[in-house]
């Protein structure tokens, strides 16, 4: 065998061409290419196993996704529901507050005028009690007093 020339480039193109060289760079591409291709084969397993699990019938995504579109469905119908019940309430509430506003003002009137005439009354009683009773017996003080109470109620 014939050895290269002395020079940088010279060794390494006689390596890179050695036999030996060649060989190991082969097995090392086969390694790789056969590392490859189990991994290629895992992600091919797990694609499939991932798009049954996707698409069973019974458990899978799209399944799932029918099932909470149903439920979507009944919620939606529930709230609808449900709004329009309380916007009747609301309305309901709204009237009953409008009335008991009117029969809180009415009952205001009404103490308005029960303390007035009280107040009447009370004047009556006072002018009433308020003169001297006439009369040298007690029959005719309470004659004086009947008489002054029928004026008053007359």
């Amino acid at each position: 065998m014939r050895l290269p020339p002395l020079t940088p480039w010279g060794w390494a193109r006689a390596l890179l061409t050695s036999r030996p060289f060649l060989m190991a760079a082969a097995f090392a591409l086969t390694l790789g290419l056969a590392t490859a291709l189990l991994h290629l084969g895992a992600a091919r397993a797990d694609r499939d196993r991932l798009t049954a699990a996707i698409a069973d019938p019974e458990r899978g995504y799209v399944r799932q996704v029918a099932d909470a579109n149903e439920r979507l469905g009944a919620c939606r119908s529930t709230v609808a529901s449900l709004n329009g019940a309380l916007e009747l309430q609301n309305r309901a509430f709204a009237a009953k507050a409008a009335e008991d506003a009117a029969k809180l003002d009415e009952t205001r009137r009404l103490l308005a005028e029960a303390r007035a005439a009280a107040g009447r009354a009370r004047a009556k009683a006072a002018a009433i009690l308020g003169r001297p009773l006439s009369g040298a017996t007690v029959c005719e003080r309470y004659e004086d007093v009947d008489r002054r109470l029928l004026e008053s109620l007359g």
